[in-house]
Order: C-alpha cells, then structure tokens, then sequence
C-alpha cells in the first residue's frame, strides 16, 4: 500500500489518477481507513488553510495511524505552487515517521512550473511576480523556496526545469527519505518503484454535466471564456449572496435558474465569479456547495465537475461523500471517480490554477 498525505482535496485526487494512470487502483479518502483493498490510498487531511500549529496538530495524529498501518512507502503532497503549510507539515512528517531528510520537489516541469537556482518560477515569471501574489490565503511574497517553508536542512530541494530532472532524486528516495512535492515528483517516484504509465482511455458520457467553481485562480486563468468557447453557460452567485448575509430568496432563484438551464443544454456552470478580493471566502464555498446539493436534489446529473482545493471539500462535506474510488481517467492526472456501490454522478475535481482538459468539455 502506497499513501499519499496531501493538505487539500483536489491535490489528493491529481495523485490518484496518476496512480491510476500507472496501472495502480486508488482510492480518494478524507479520513483515513488502511482497510481497504486499494494500491494507493490518497488522502486529505485539509490542512492547507488552518493555522501552522493546528495543521501541525491534526497532521500528527493522522500521521501516527498512518505509520501504524505499516505502507510501503508515504509521499507527501504539497502545492505546486507553494502555498499551505509545507514546511511545518513536512516537519511533522519526518519525525512521525523517525526519517532523517526530505527530498521536496514542487516543480511540475509538465506546466512549465520549475525550480531554477532555488527560486519557482512559472513559465519565466518568478512566483512573487504572478497572479499568486494575491492569493487571498497564502500570497507568494518571495520566489525562493526554501525562505517559503521556512529554511529547514533537513529538507533538499533540487533543481528541476525538466521531467528528467526528477528521476534522480527520486531513485534516491529509498526508506530514509521522505519524498515530497507535486505531481511530476510523484510520478518520477512511480517509475522509480517499477510502475509504468498505461494507455489513458477516456469514456464516453451521457446525460448532465454540472461544473462548479469557486477558485479565484480560475477565473484568473479566463475560465468563463473558455465556458463560453465550449458552449457552457455560466450562473454565477448573484450579488446578493456575495455579502455576509443569508438571502434565502437569491438562493433558490440562483439554483432554479442553474437547473432550467442545465435542462436546456445539459451543461452549466455554478461560479462565484469575478470577485478580485473576497474576505469571506469560506462563506462563499459553502454557499456554493449548498446551491450544487439544491441542482443535483433536482436534476439528473451523470458527471459532476469540482475546480478548487476548498470548493470540492465543501461540495463532499455537502454530499457526505468521505472515500470515491478511481474509475477512469479523463487525463492522466484527471481521475473521474465514484462512491462504490452508490448510484451518484461521476466526479472529477482538480485546482484551479489548472486548465479543464479538452476531453472533460461536453462534446456537440
């Protein structure tokens, strides 16, 4: 067994459909349970937007029951592009588990997001410099990794611009090593470990496609033109729901008119929308988890599409769904997945700094 320990949803399920896309079974849980039959066991602890010492806190003890269930080997997940709080959770991590050093790679040289001379960069845009300066919880004020988790030497951060530069290091990651970072780091641990990519095949969908959205990095990224360009009409939070106040009415007139046109052309996205700054950003994602239970109570949804860490944990606290399986791959980090035994919509969640891939997009 393989487990994978990230700070957010949608981080936990990139990594399980890369697992899966490596021929490996993985499952997506927000509590841990070793008791099930699964190769690679992917779990939130959501962590990413608590204090530094309650992440430390919760993560111990989740960390404990984890080395209790004896895996083969943990990888922890973190950012890709450094936010949360990394370097006090790879610090817990490497004294649960008695590992003297880290190997911590957050490059994904796939996005052109790489580590040049110690500094992050996106594209050739320093992280300070790009559009993260303004995360509303975890604003890059430097692009040098190791002052971002805090300067720790017990944690190696290699240089990485290129997908070759991520093999190394990751055969170095034998039982003393806690090997941590993105994506790409974890796939390079993969091969390392003897697993290799399989073919992705991409099913075909019927029925209702519901995108919800409530990632300001998205709407950065122009997700509603790229709605827009797809044919998929965009509902996004009324002005009455972006204060702090309920208004019982813009809810259900927001919801009613998500469904009738979802109805009309099978496909609609539920946003919060344009909001350059928002103070209560966790009011809004639960109002729009609240508003994605209200269409899915009255529509036949087949895919349920999730974008942002903390919009999916609201959706999956709202739906009570705490372990959904890999069941296909819509790419090889998109995993669409399921609640076994359960007739629910298909789901496939990712960050919003990351683009839908074209084969998600309803096709005609």
């Amino acid at each position: 067994m393989i487990v994978v320990v990230a700070d957010d949803l949608t981080g936990a399920a990139e990594l399980a459909g890369i697992a899966f896309s490596h021929g490996l079974t993985a499952e997506v849980q927000t509590g841990f349970n070793p008791k099930t039959d699964v190769d690679v066991i992917c779990l939130d602890t959501n962590t990413r937007l608590l204090s530094a010492k309650d992440a430390a806190a919760k993560l111990r003890i989740i960390a404990k029951r984890i080395v209790a269930a004896k895996p083969n080997w943990i990888y922890k997940k973190t950012d890709s592009v450094l936010r949360g709080n990394i370097g006090i959770e790879l610090h817990t991590l490497l004294e649960v588990t008695a590992r003297p050093r880290a190997i911590f790679i957050p490059a994904n040289p796939s996005r052109q997001r790489v580590v040049r001379e110690g500094c992050y960069f996106i594209g050739n845009m320093p992280l300070h410099e790009t559009y993260f300066a303004n995360d509303p919880h975890h604003p890059a004020t430097t692009s040098v990794v190791s002052q971002i988790i805090g300067n720790d030497p017990a944690i190696l951060i290699p240089d990485a611009e290129s997908e070759s530069d991520l093999d190394g290091p990751a055969r170095q990651c034998d039982s003393l090593v806690l090997a941590a970072g993105a994506a790409d780091f974890f796939a390079a641990n993969l091969h390392a470990q003897g697993h290799k990519p399989v073919p992705v095949i991409t099913q075909p969908h019927s029925g209702c496609t519901l995108f919800v959205c409530g990632s300001m990095s998205a709407w950065a990224n122009q997700r509603a033109q790229q709605c827009e360009a797809h044919g998929v009409p965009v509902c996004a939070m009324p002005g009455e729901l972006l204060g702090q106040s309920n208004n019982p009415a813009a809810l259900h007139d927001w919801v009613s008119e998500a469904c009738a046109t979802l109805a009309e052309t099978k496909a609609v996205m539920l946003a919060i929308g344009r909001q350059k700054s928002i103070d209560h950003s966790a009011l809004l994602e639960e109002r729009i988890g609240h508003a994605m239970v209200m269409v899915l109570a009255q529509m036949e949804v087949g895919r349920l599409l999730l974008e942002g860490g903390a919009t999916a944990s609201a959706a999956l606290r709202r739906m009570k769904w705490t372990h959904l399986r890999v069941a296909e791959s819509a790419a090889f980090n998109l995993p669409g997945l399921e609640m076994p035994d359960t007739d629910t919509p298909r789901v496939f969640m990712k960050p919003g700094s990351y683009d839908w891939p074209e084969t998600i997009w309803p096709s005609g």
